[in-house]
């Protein structure tokens, strides 16, 4: 706090924890940011490594402290074992109930079509995981998935979609294959 006020009083516009070794915990994280938001007047932000997979919790506890200001990268791209992962995050915020204008659909479309070609490094959640995440869909059924949208001619996320609104669990991935299949007959009809 001591070194951010001085940095404040000589003009800066904002004070931004880097956990570039991705070393901090969520108590250290709400402690920081707490204590910077309480005794500055400047903005406050964040910025984590994933190096005990804790990028994205970390990330929005900043957010919850009052932190205005986050780093996140596509696929969680970044040095080591990457940086806080922007899908996740974002869906992380939606499910939280903030109100972000970003549409979680095409950054996923962006990391799995764009960004997963040119890096053969693995940083990040894939996108159906995400998808999981966010319908409540038991993680099983990704491949399933998969296989009913290739085998029906029919979008994933539009399966993911219609498969939230029925909730199955597990042991039901049978309901995937009629999904898919109503789906593709609505398609059909131009529904």
């Amino acid at each position: 706090v001591e070194q951010a006020k001085m940095m404040e009083s000589y003009g800066v516009k904002g004070v931004i924890l880097m956990d570039s070794a991705g070393a901090s915990t969520p108590i250290l994280v709400r402690d920081t940011i707490t204590k910077l938001k309480q005794n500055l007047y400047c903005d406050i932000g964040f910025h984590a490594h994933n190096n005990l997979g804790l990028a994205v919790g970390n990330t929005m506890i900043a957010i919850e402290c009052g932190a205005n200001i986050v780093d996140a990268t596509v696929r969680g791209f970044g040095a080591g074992s990457g940086n806080c992962q922007m899908e996740c995050v974002v869906a992380a915020l939606i499910k939280s109930q903030y109100n972000i204008s970003v549409d979680l659909d095409k950054l996923i479309e962006t990391s799995d079509e764009i960004v997963s070609k040119f890096s053969n490094i693995s940083q990040g959640q894939e996108g159906n995981n995400i998808r999981n995440g966010m319908s409540g869909i038991f993680s099983a059924f990704k491949f399933h998935i998969i296989n009913a949208s290739k085998n029906f001619n029919v979008s994933i996320k539009d399966i993911y979609s219609e498969l939230s609104k029925r909730k199955p669990v597990a042991g039901q991935e049978d309901i995937v294959i009629e999904v898919a299949e109503m789906l593709s007959r609505n398609k059909n009809r131009g529904l």
